[in-house]
């Protein structure tokens, strides 16, 4: 190769292109300007003019049809992949009427006044009130504690923290543990190795869901988790132990009074008094046998937990709607900003 008039070999005015020499002529070489570099007056006419669009668009319609593919196809493995979240519903109400201290056959007027003053009549026939304790007791942390008493619930829960080979909660280790644990005891955080009543409440504050609307006397209780039976059997328990809460705290009160009014009757002369005590006395003793015998005592079961075995979640439908969108937002936006002379376009025409 012969130098150069500066004395020096190589391609000063030439560059290699394609597998060819071209020489380059700064004098009718215009460099390709991007959308950054235009001004926004050549951007809106150059790019977003109606007929430029349209054209683009009519030209990278097989684009739009390639993206669309993509994106289903990602949906699907995404749906694949993700664990799946199963809905448990249920539908209760207001227990039966309870007994009443002016309904009772026996109790004469003056029975029912002391009942009154006693503040006797509101506990047993208060059913409204009953329930609505019931109500409260379910969003309740003291719901959570009792929970954490049963191992089937807890399991069913924090089931990818439990090892049903070993009978055991996992144990967690490792150096992103210790330095959590570390920064918790600086903090003056507890720090756990299974999961406790805190943990349980954080859970039911998540997943449970109340709709009690003012209109009727009826509530849907429902719950999420990761199996239909998990979540029949979450819930069912959810229902029991909220009701054994209120039952015994109710025989607690019951047993009380019982015990007042046999303590309170032999030293009664007046036979007014007797008769009146005695009648009280008979009603108590007979809310102690409801609350024993009853199946249910705080609300009724309308409707008792059941789960679909189709998950709410993911949903392929609004997943395949999202996916759609979002191909047609990845096109648009390659319309608008690539241009026509781009490698997309090309690929795309030599395809048709």
């Amino acid at each position: 190769m012969a130098p150069d008039r500066r004395g020096r070999y190589g391609r000063s005015r030439r560059s290699f292109y394609h597998g060819q020499f071209r020489r380059t002529d700064y004098r009718y070489h215009r460099p390709r300007r991007g959308w950054l570099t235009m001004s926004l007056e050549n951007f809106l006419k150059e790019r977003l003019a109606l007929p430029v669009v349209l054209a683009k668009a009519r030209n990278g319609w097989p684009l739009l049809v390639v993206l669309v593919i993509l994106f289903v196809l990602a949906a699907t493995l995404m749906m694949a992949f993700s664990r799946p979240t199963y809905l448990a519903t249920a539908v209760i109400g207001p227990p039966g009427q309870k007994l009443d201290a002016t309904d009772l056959s026996g109790a004469s007027g003056a029975a029912a006044s002391l009942a009154s003053r006693l503040g006797l009549k509101r506990s047993l026939g208060g059913a409204d009130t009953t329930y609505d304790k019931y109500m409260s007791v379910l969003t309740s942390n003291r719901l959570a504690v009792g929970l954490t008493r049963d191992t089937d619930v807890m399991q069913r829960v924090f089931r990818e923290r439990w090892d049903p080979e070993a009978r055991e909660w996992r144990k967690i280790g490792g150096p992103v543990f210790e330095a959590k644990k570390a920064l918790k005891q600086l903090l003056h955080y507890p720090v756990k190795t299974a999961p406790d009543a805190d943990d349980l409440s954080k859970y039911l504050a998540t997943k449970l869901t109340i709709d009690a609307p003012l209109s009727s006397q009826f509530a849907t209780i429902s719950i999420t988790g990761q199996t239909p039976e998990g979540a029949e059997a979450v819930l069912a328990a959810i229902l029991k132990e909220a009701d054994n809460l209120i039952r015994e705290e109710r025989r607690r009160d019951v047993a009380a009074r019982i015990a007042y009014l046999e303590a309170a009757l032999p030293k009664i002369d007046a036979a007014d008094q007797r008769t009146s005590l005695t009648a009280v006395l008979s009603e108590q003793q007979q809310s102690m046998m409801e609350i024993a015998a009853d199946q249910r005592y705080a609300y009724s079961l309308v409707d008792p937990p059941h789960a679909k075995p189709i998950p709410i979640a993911p949903s392929p439908k609004s997943n395949y709607v999202l996916a759609v969108l979002l191909a047609l937002v990845c096109w648009a936006g390659i319309i608008v900003f690539v241009p026509e002379g781009a490698p997309w376009f090309r690929l795309v025409q030599r395809a048709r």
